[in-house]
């Protein structure tokens, strides 16, 4: 399985736990709270939600699937990293690769010259 495939998946799974929260969480303010205004349901509902089991697993599950997203995304994130490393190291590569030819020609252009050098003497005397 690839990790693009893995990090889709664990976004999906993440979505569909949020999901899952948010309609435990309407489900608890429908039936549970009896607050008279905004204020006393907000902290009435504070104290149900952490009351309540399905709401905890409802959270540990999104937690869960958050842990999985970034564990997704760091693996994408190290094998992009490891791409650019390895991409360098081909451009160094090349980089030296030219700088020796280019030695090997200015030494091949000296043994020229120098054996031109010696042929010019040669016809010379």
């Amino acid at each position: 399985m690839n990790i693009f495939n893995d990090l889709a998946i664990a976004r999906d799974n993440l979505r569909r736990t949020k999901d899952h929260e948010q309609t435990v969480r309407a489900i608890v303010e429908w039936v549970e709270l009896t607050g008279k205004n905004a204020d006393d349901r907000k902290r009435e509902l504070a104290f149900v939600l952490s009351q309540d089991e399905t709401w905890q697993k409802a959270q540990e599950a999104v937690r869960m699937a958050e842990w999985n997203v970034d564990k997704a995304q760091a693996a994408i994130d190290q094998a992009e990293a490891d791409q650019r490393d390895r991409e360098l190291k081909i451009r160094r590569d090349e980089v030296e690769v030219t700088r020796e030819t280019n030695r090997l020609r200015a030494i091949d252009i000296r043994s020229i010259v120098q054996i031109k050098g010696d042929i010019d003497d040669l016809f010379s005397k």
